[in-house]
């Protein structure tokens, strides 16, 4: 439940709202003893966490104009 909750904090720092999202319901899941509920978030959450962390790899790694167009 810790990690669900800093997964959810973190990615709704960095504007990831869907993965914020499916982390909050992971969490919920969790708390409320629904194991099967939250092994099935999982996929997804793996999905938009790979989405979130190539486009932040892009972002870090782009000149300076082509960080304008990524934003």
């Amino acid at each position: 439940s810790l990690r669900s909750h800093s997964l959810k904090s973190t990615s709704r720092t960095v504007g990831a709202e869907a993965l914020g999202e499916l982390a909050a319901q992971t969490e919920q899941a969790i708390r409320s003893c629904d194991w099967k509920t939250a092994e099935a978030l999982l996929p997804e959450i793996k999905l938009w966490f790979e989405r979130i962390r190539n486009i932040l790899s892009e972002i870090a790694e782009a000149p300076e104009e082509r960080l304008q167009v990524l934003l």
